[in-house]
């Protein structure tokens, strides 16, 4: 079984519709604030304009050859970063249980399996695990070797990508 769910440093911006922060915020939209979890749980995520920064900067650093670097944004709870998008759609998110998360998903999951259906279900197990897992990542050494240091806050970026979402009709 794979895990690698829990491994990653989340890419969110402009043009990007396959990772949560999307999902998340099309149920927003239409009017469904439930999350799974506590909220507690850490979600190490970057904007993509920081992301294509690192890239730059570890491809145009020889020191950098052969060396492997975790380029993450600001690190918050999956609380202060779903609160913050929910926040700027003007609504709020309610937590509850992951076995209500995972009573959501089932259906969703039978529909997909049975149901000549395109792309996967916007509320499935896959997204529950990412939605509750921890993922908090060291780093520093991207900051001490690369001198990289991510601009844009979640406020920011998360304002952006609606934006973005919005103007181009996906939202």
């Amino acid at each position: 079984a794979s895990d690698v769910y829990k491994r990653q440093v989340y890419v969110y911006g402009p043009g990007e519709r396959n990772v949560g922060v999307y999902t998340v915020a099309r149920l927003l939209k239409a009017g469904f604030r439930l999350l799974p979890g506590n909220g507690q749980n850490y979600h190490h995520r970057i904007y993509v304009k920081d992301l294509v920064e690192g890239i730059m900067l570890a491809a145009t650093r020889k020191e950098a050859i052969g060396r492997t670097y975790i380029l993450g944004g600001p690190l918050r709870t999956a609380r202060e970063f779903w609160g913050t998008l929910a926040r700027l759609m003007g609504t709020s998110i309610i937590w509850v249980p992951i076995w209500v998360g995972w009573a959501f998903a089932l259906p969703f999951e039978v529909a997909y399996r049975l149901l000549p259906l395109k792309g996967p279900p916007l509320i499935s197990f896959f997204r529950i695990r990412i939605l509750t897992n921890n993922n908090a990542w060291d780093c520093s050494r991207a900051q001490r070797e690369l001198g990289f240091t991510p601009r844009t806050d979640v406020e920011e970026g998360l304002r952006e990508t609606l934006r973005w979402w919005r103007e181009h009709g996906w939202l």
